[in-house]
């Protein structure tokens, strides 16, 4: 994309930059992330760990030392850096760039190409978005937008680092055993919903607090947006939770693919939107837009006949409804008053705790059974 697209002509070296440190990501050890598939995360989270550790530690000095955002790119390096040298020395294979069969080949591609494409994809939306609101609004708009995302939206990644690869091993186990549709599905539907409630509600409660607080009093969240981005993340978690890794252990990476780019409907929207009403709300209504139409989707496309329907869209509707309290709460009653706060938490809770009781309830035989299963092969 143009840099001036984005209002900041000057900033060349710093895209160019970027595509340096993905260059170098490209080098990491993959013999960590092989490992996740047999339930054996200690390598790939050390590895994590250390780079993100240091990429924060180098931030402070760099920082001092720049007084600009070349602080971010030098972090982003120096995360990048430590991960790879982190991942070789980890590793308990050679590394090394072999020459596959050829239908290991084609298996890999046909896998490989549709995750690629979608991660360009997603890529070029997380970046024509940015784009879209400084053209329209200005750099203060876009300063204020990148902060909110980075705060509510970025954990998210997080949350599938560790509950996204824990089900996807366990989902690569299952399938083996025949019951994934019928069984474990429902199972990760259900755990991933009260996932997606727990935290839109932790957002609606703590991020017209955090923003300003980390950020600075410039940067502050009005009602409206703050409900919007509660509806956000609930969408984005659902969305890249069980139908995501359903697919992607089924290997269905085409549609997976198909599923997250329909996200871009609501940048579409934008576009017209912002000719319109040029307001940072009328961004943040296209993207939630968007994100419902991608989630809706991406359940729609990921089902197979086995699948039990009316009790997975139960378990989203209920954490849809937690969600909805703790947004509409956002609008009404948040900012007025600790009381309203209170209120709206205690509500949400019980309703994401009365889920939580009858899924325990409904499913702990069959975990039972999984974990007590995992557990004496003694692996």
């Amino acid at each position: 994309m143009d840099r001036r697209f984005f209002g900041a002509p000057g900033s060349i070296w710093a895209f160019r930059s970027i595509g340096v440190i993905s260059a170098i990501s490209a080098f990491a050890h993959f013999g960590i992330k092989q490992a996740l598939r047999d339930f054996s995360y200690g390598r790939d989270a050390v590895a994590n760990v250390a780079a993100q550790v240091t990429a924060f530690a180098a931030i402070y000095p760099a920082v001092r030392g720049f007084g600009d955002h070349r602080a971010i790119v030098l972090s982003l390096l120096v995360e990048a850096i430590v991960y790879v040298a982190a991942s070789h020395l980890l590793a308990r294979v050679r590394y090394s760039a072999t020459s596959a069969e050829r239908h290991i080949l084609g298996q890999a591609l046909a896998f490989g190409l549709p995750l690629t494409l979608n991660g360009l994809g997603l890529a070029m939306l997380s970046q024509f978005d940015r784009g879209l609101v400084s053209h329209w609004l200005g750099l203060s708009s876009l300063a204020l937008y990148a902060v909110i995302l980075n705060l509510a939206v970025v954990p998210i990644s997080l949350i599938f680092r560790v509950v996204g690869q824990l089900w996807l091993s366990f989902l690569t186990r299952a399938r083996h055993r025949g019951n994934v549709d019928t069984k474990v599905y429902p199972v990760m539907v259900w755990s991933f919903a009260l996932v997606a409630s727990t935290y839109a509600l932790f957002t609606a409660m703590t991020l017209d607090l955090l923003v300003p607080l980390i950020f600075g009093r410039i940067y502050t969240v009005s009602p409206l947006i703050h409900m919007l981005v509660t509806m956000m993340v609930w969408f984005r978690v659902q969305r890249g939770g069980a139908p995501s890794l359903l697919m992607l252990s089924d290997g269905r990476t085409s549609r997976l693919t198909i599923g997250n780019l329909t996200a871009g409907t609501g940048i579409a929207l934008a576009l017209v939107g912002l000719y319109f009403v040029p307001r940072l709300e009328t961004m943040f209504v296209c993207v939630v837009i968007g994100e419902a139409i991608s989630t809706i989707v991406m359940f729609w496309i990921s089902q197979t006949t086995r699948t039990q329907s009316r009790i997975l869209y139960s378990h989203v509707l209920w954490s849809l409804s937690a969600t909805v309290v703790a947004a509409i709460g956002d609008f009404v009653l948040v900012p007025s008053n600790l009381t309203g706060r209170i209120i709206v938490f205690v509500v949400a809770s019980i309703i994401i705790l009365a889920h939580a009781t009858y899924g325990i309830r409904k499913y702990s035989s069959y975990m039972t059974a999984w974990f007590g299963f995992r557990f004496s092969e003694g692996s």
